[in-house]
């Protein structure tokens, strides 16, 4: 279907690349343009091994058996292995060549891009100090909780007695929450505004630090909580965020140099591909598009 440089990308190849595409973002057909960008992600990939090839960049023999036992541990035995490679159409020798080749590609970009500059790491700080409100935290709450049935209002109330009168919550908890959270003594840790079902976010924001509240009902029951700190909306300092910003901003700089340098592996290395075929699998996979 497709060739780079001799080598073959398969029809196969490029149905998985689809497949898993549509798999990820639970979609059932493609636009044109994430057609396209599979299509051109597929071709560049072989560029970056191929010429990793031409550099004398090699896949040690003993990482490729790594990631090959680590692979065969996933089967029940080797002819279960075997015997699902040969309904994929692989054999164990053509699997350790992809193996090979992901190795290749990840030791060739690694190689190539991501590299930051003094220039590149001004750019992130300025980058934060233009955008601070974007590193906003919210106020979260630190909370536990004892889960009771729907129909247990008199036991929660039950349970919150015995804690007021010595009980320990987390043993509480342990003893008669039917939340899995119970085995660590009911604790939830921090969570912010929208992530709690309503009922349970507002009394827990509501509710005094240390004091256990009322039963609560909610969708899942009777809730008794127990909010131990909260936290005051705040703008995260440079330092908290860096490294994200840093690495954030490293994949955006691989994802443009890998752009540009698969415009020159293309005048270098020749790129063929089966219009007659390829035109099908758009048909296949692509949903029809409305005129504007």
């Amino acid at each position: 279907m497709i060739t780079v440089n001799g080598h073959e990308i398969s029809e196969k190849e490029f149905n998985m690349a689809c497949n898993d595409f549509c798999a990820r973002l639970n979609i059932k057909k493609l636009s044109s343009a994430q057609f396209d960008a599979i299509l051109n992600q597929l071709i560049d990939a072989r560029l970056m091994i191929e010429q990793a090839k031409t550099e004398n960049i090699t896949a040690e023999p003993s990482q490729i058996d790594k990631i090959l036992t680590k692979i065969k541990a996933n089967f029940k035995s080797r002819e279960h292995f075997l015997d699902v490679l040969q309904k994929e159409g692989d054999t164990e020798e053509t699997l350790r060549e992809k193996i090979a080749d992901d190795l290749l590609l990840k030791q060739y970009i690694d190689a190539h891009f991501g590299k930051l500059t003094e220039e590149d790491e001004a750019q992130i700080k300025t980058y934060y100090e233009e955008n601070k409100n974007l590193f906003k935290k919210d106020v979260q709450v630190e909370a536990s909780h004892i889960l009771f049935d729907k129909n247990d209002r008199e036991k929660a109330t039950k349970v919150r007695e015995e804690i007021l009168n010595g009980m320990n919550f987390a043993d509480a908890a342990k003893k008669y929450s039917k939340c899995p959270s119970g085995e660590n003594g009911g604790n939830l840790g921090y969570f912010g505004r929208g992530q709690m079902v309503s009922e349970f976010e507002k009394a827990a924001f509501s509710a005094p630090l240390g004091v256990i509240t009322q039963p609560v009902k909610s969708q899942f029951g009777y809730h008794l909580i127990l909010v131990t700190d909260k936290t005051d909306s705040k703008i995260s300092t440079f330092d908290e965020i860096k490294n994200e910003l840093t690495e954030h901003f490293r994949q955006s700089k691989i994802t443009y140099e890998i752009g540009k340098n698969s415009e020159e592996l293309r005048k270098k290395f020749e790129v063929k591909i089966d219009d007659v075929i390829l035109g099908k699998k758009r048909k296949d996979y692509v949903a029809a598009e409305k005129n504007a």
